[in-house]
């Protein structure tokens, strides 16, 4: 995520990245992968653009979820999701 007045990440480029409740709690990365996460369906009232069939939706979700290393899904004892800096 980054703030409206900032540029959109671009892959390979530094980040700073901030914790959504600790102010001083900061990292830097590089992201290998840049990926727009929202799209605005409706606003005052009316639809913006074409709502996506449950089909994808759910297809959409299915292949990221496979993205997810079998290591942190599993029930049992997963591994905690690092993001390193």
């Amino acid at each position: 995520m980054h703030r409206t007045q900032e540029a959109a990440p671009e892959c390979g480029s530094r980040v700073l990245c901030r914790h959504p409740f600790q102010e001083s709690k900061r990292a830097y990365v590089s992201p290998a992968q840049v990926e727009s996460l929202h799209k605005l369906y409706w606003d005052e009232g009316k639809i913006q653009q074409k709502l996506p069939e449950l089909t994808e939706i759910r297809d959409r979700v299915s292949s990221s979820i496979q993205t997810l290393r079998q290591d942190h899904k599993r029930n049992l004892n997963p591994t905690p999701y690092k993001v390193r800096h």
